[in-house]
Order: structure tokens, then sequence, then C-alpha cells
């Protein structure tokens, strides 16, 4: 096992500050901050320790896979509610009652957000960014760009606000890097023109600037 390098415990040291300084805001939990710390020092542990380059094209590659799976779950849920009820069995999972099969985490009742195989979208959404952050920080990969809009669209159909503002944030600050320019621009137009249209279908980021909005208000007050 390599020894962790100095760059990587200064990263571990400055996040588990800022863990603890939310201990001593919120003093709760405490198992939970701890166990968030040691997660954190496994994962420097493992970055440490394996192909980095590898583990990135292999993660871009899982979840395009997997975001088209779940696009098609996602759609059929939406089209024909009572074929995912009579084929799948309430249960418990993470404490609510979901429809959890191997390859999807169907709602309870009709929801219109793609889950994945995660509690909730906005948990789906992060692991879909890292993807998409992930996706301009490979050396080679066939159909990159078909790749990029299939991850777009599935942290669309999240329906999570920080995920789209994540998504936009990754490629405005990726595509300055690209070598191919005018391909790049290209690919950045089609990908903010998806973003911008389901936006202004579902209104996922505007509704929750919504005084009304339950979200809104629970966010402020967090604030």
């Amino acid at each position: 096992m390599k020894p962790i390098s100095k760059k990587n415990l200064i990263i571990f040291l400055l996040t588990s500050s800022v863990i603890l300084l939310n201990y001593f805001t919120w003093m709760s939990n405490v198992d939970g901050y701890i166990g968030l710390i040691i997660k954190i020092f496994s994962v420097i542990l493992l970055v440490n320790n394996i192909n980095f380059q590898k583990f990135k094209k292999y993660f871009v590659l899982f979840f395009f896979i997997y975001s088209i799976i779940s696009l098609f779950c996602y759609f059929t849920m939406l089209s024909d509610w009572h074929l995912i009820e009579s084929i799948t069995t309430p249960k418990e999972v993470w404490g609510d009652t979901m429809r959890s099969t191997i390859i999807y985490n169907f709602p309870y009742k009709p929801f219109y957000r793609n889950f994945g195989f995660y509690h909730e979208g906005g948990m789906y959404a992060i692991f879909l960014n890292i993807a998409l952050l992930f996706s301009y920080r490979i050396e080679k990969l066939k159909n990159i760009n078909i790749i990029r809009i299939i991850l777009i669209i599935t942290i669309a159909t999240t329906l999570s606000t920080t995920g789209m503002i994540g998504a936009v944030l990754i490629i405005v600050l990726s595509i300055r890097n690209n070598k191919n320019l005018i391909k790049s621009i290209i690919t950045f137009i089609v990908l903010i023109v998806i973003i911008i249209y389901i936006e202004g279908k579902l209104g996922i980021i505007s509704n929750k600037f919504n005084i009304d909005n339950e979200s809104f208000n629970a966010r402020s007050s967090e604030v």
C-alpha cells in the first residue's frame, strides 16, 4: 500500500475540519460524523492505491449504461404506472416504503423523479454529475458526446436543482480545457439547449426560488 501523499492528507484534514465545525453548529448524531470521517479516510486510501484513469473510464461507462436502464424504467413508470404496480412489491427501504427491484428503485406511488437505484433523485444526480465531470477528465472514450448527452438527460429527470446547477458548472468549467474548440462549443450548445428546454418545461430550478415552495422555505431556514 502506498503512503498517503501530503496533498491527500491536507484534503482529509480540511474536510474533517469542516465536518467538525458542522458538528459544533448542530451537536447531534455523533456516530454519523465519525462514520463520515472514516469513510472519507477510506476513500483517500482507495484513491491513493488505484489506477485513477481506468477508474474514471469505467465509472463513466457504468453510469452511461445504467442511465439508459434508468431512463427506460423511469419512462415506463411515467407511461404505465399500473404495469409497475403489478410487477413490484412495496417494501421498507431506508426507512421509506418503496418498490425496490434489483435494477431500479421505484417509488411507492407515482412520482415524477428518476431515483435510479438510490433513495431519491438528488443522490442519483450526485453520481451522475461525477460521471459527467470524469467524462471531461479521461483521455479517450468512443462516442463521448453521446455519453454526455445521455448523462445530462438523466440528470434532468432526477429533478434535482443542485444536480442541474452542478451539471451546468461542470460543462462551463470543463469545456475551456478541450483541445478541439469548435467541437467543444457545438457540444456545449447542444447540452445547454437540452438543459434550458427541460428547465422551461418542468421549472426544476426556478420553482425552487418560489416563496410558496416547501423546498424553498426548508432550504432558507437551513441557511
